[in-house]
């Protein structure tokens, strides 16, 4: 009968952890996404200003969906070489992803053939509600 008896409170302590557990992971803190990123050449470490970043948000979708682009904007460093911005939270954002563009002669833009090191991120997955301040470091020859 003992035995019983901790069988039973043993499972009823293990179903409000898991109630708790499930209750915590539903409460998401709104807070915004907050980017602040100077643009350096790799080689040499100094600031590159006028690069054009286009930044990508990616919906929030079920498990086994992919998730789309819902809104591409383009952005250029100041002077110093900086970039800052911040979203406010949106419950259909999942992610966000930086890419260097290149300008060609006739006034277009194409993804620069360039390696991007947005350590220690990762430049394709930067994740709602966090702030992020970092070097992204590529080559100034490529651009």
């Amino acid at each position: 009968m003992k035995r019983m008896n901790g069988l039973v409170v043993n499972l009823f302590k293990a179903v409000w952890l898991i109630l708790g557990a499930l209750l915590i992971q539903s409460c998401e803190i709104e807070k915004p996404t907050a980017f602040s990123v100077d643009v350096v050449d790799v080689g040499t470490a100094e600031e590159i200003p006028g690069v054009t970043l286009l930044v990508s948000v990616y919906e929030k979708t079920s498990f086994l969906s992919l998730p789309r682009v819902i809104r591409q904007d383009t952005f250029e460093t100041d002077a110093q070489g900086h970039f800052s911005l911040v979203v406010p939270y949106d419950e259909q954002i999942s992610r966000f992803s930086i890419n260097v563009l290149k300008q060609l002669a006739n006034d277009t833009y194409t993804f620069a053939n360039v390696e991007t090191d947005c350590s220690p991120y990762d430049c394709s997955s930067f994740f709602r509600g966090y702030a992020y301040k970092f070097k992204l470091k590529i080559s100034l020859d490529s651009i």
